[in-house]
């Protein structure tokens, strides 16, 4: 009995995931929203007469619900993000192998530096 009961307990747990990854983001948005409404509400019942309470509590609420929020944009907007690094991944390796060209023909053309001509030595008729 006991069991079946953890197997029926983990079959529900994969059943909510699966239904928590099929939401769309409208639907998670209005979950943020929801769940920002609640927790606004439990403030003002916790601290109906403080209002120098009831603010820090419904600014926590208001963070939750920009990080929540803020995760239904990041779902959404991955994809394209994705597409938008992938399709400019070439055009940055293009620009690093000029560079690497460029600064090899510039130690081809002027050295490493190790060839330039010693400075002039310090003298009491040179210095300052």
């Amino acid at each position: 009995m006991m069991k079946t009961g953890i197997a029926v307990a983990g079959l529900f747990a994969i059943c909510l995931t699966a239904g928590a990854n099929a939401q769309t983001a409208t639907e998670k948005s209005a979950q943020c929203g929801e769940t920002f409404k609640q927790c606004k509400a439990q403030c003002t019942a916790n601290y109906k007469d403080d209002a120098g309470q009831r603010a820090p509590c419904v600014t926590v609420c208001s963070g939750r619900y920009a990080a929540c929020d803020a995760g239904v944009v990041y779902d959404k907007a991955k994809p394209w993000v994705d597409d938008k690094i992938k399709k400019a991944k070439p055009w940055f390796e293009e620009q690093a192998d000029k560079a690497k060209k460029l600064y090899d023909d510039l130690m081809k053309e002027y050295g490493s530096g190790g060839d330039s001509a010693e400075p002039q030595k310090k003298t009491k008729d040179n210095s300052i």
